[in-house]
């Protein structure tokens, strides 16, 4: 591999991360499992596998909801002039739909492809929790 071909794929790493704001992805598992941690205290349940699942639900829910931001939001960020992005919220100081790193239907392909993990594994959840999740994901 050439170096202008790692240089390009290394710059399309980092604006993924940026688009999927990944420096958070331990906190939506966390903040997601610890209401289910409340729960199986109170009605019990508890299984490693129900972690699990409740933690890839958290982590490619809120994922997917990162980058549906910034599809929805692209060319709104495109004229926006503020050129202070903190590394808090983007580690490389980038948009990438906006400025051009990512193609909007490579973000949308991967927001599908999220959404449908996501609710694939709602599914494998009792009823009527799973419907609960899936109102609370749509909303």
């Amino acid at each position: 591999m050439s170096v202008q071909n790692r240089f390009g794929a290394l710059q399309t790493l980092k604006a993924y991360i940026d688009l999927t704001r990944l420096q958070f992805g331990f906190a939506w598992p966390l903040l997601f499992c610890s209401g289910l941690f409340l729960a199986t205290q109170n009605y019990g349940g508890f299984s490693w596998m129900l972690v699990v699942k409740a933690a890839l639900i958290g982590f490619l829910g809120f994922e997917a909801g990162f980058i549906l931001n910034d599809y929805v939001d692209r060319e709104f960020d495109q004229r926006d002039i503020e050129d202070t992005l903190t590394k808090y919220w983007r580690v490389f100081k980038k948009r990438p739909l906006a400025s051009g790193l990512i193609k909007p239907n490579h973000a949308l392909a991967l927001f599908i492809i999220l959404v449908a993990i996501t609710l694939l594994l709602i599914g494998t959840l009792p009823f009527p929790h799973s419907l609960y999740l899936l109102i609370i994901m749509i909303y």
